[in-house]
């Protein structure tokens, strides 16, 4: 969660500026997790330094789980021959 958050908070800007080429005005979403990913980014990744320190070796099967299931989630979000927002049907 903690590279996630931090990750997507970097598409914030270009998600505003899609929204408004597309004539949305919204940007609520935007602009509230374009800052406060930053902190919660922060604050995952000092829990997962704490985690660590306690007990690595279960932090590292975690983290091996978790980085299957998001990159086997990512392939399948996007594929040729997706529907026009670009995320698979």
């Amino acid at each position: 969660m903690a590279f996630f958050e931090g990750y997507i908070q970097r598409f914030m800007a270009y998600l505003a500026d899609l929204a408004g080429a597309q004539g949305s005005f919204e940007r609520e979403y935007t602009d509230v997790h374009g800052v406060c990913d930053i902190a919660h980014s922060e604050g995952l990744f000092q829990a997962v330094t704490l985690e660590m320190a306690v007990n690595p070796a279960r932090l590292t099967r975690i983290f091996l789980r978790a980085s299957n299931c998001f990159a086997t989630s990512w392939r399948g979000s996007f594929r040729s021959g997706a529907n026009a927002g670009g995320l698979a049907g």
